[in-house]
């Protein structure tokens, strides 16, 4: 999520061969550091906040135009 220092929002994505002990580590880590780790499922093309993201600036430039 960008921009990260004001973003706290973290998206943890499991490769299909990550072990869940691994992403239950990236989790405690992250919520140690003071940010907010969300859990996928899966892997996919891109990161799904950064595309709810992208599609709310894309309409704020259109409200602005």
């Amino acid at each position: 999520v960008n921009p990260p220092y004001y973003v706290r929002l973290v998206e943890l994505v499991p490769h299909p061969e990550t072990l869940p002990a691994v992403m239950d580590v990236a989790y405690s880590l992250m919520t140690d550091v003071g940010q907010a780790p969300v859990r996928l499922r899966k892997e996919i093309d891109g990161f799904a906040l950064n595309r709810v993201q992208y599609a709310i600036i894309a309409e704020s430039w259109r409200l602005v135009q």
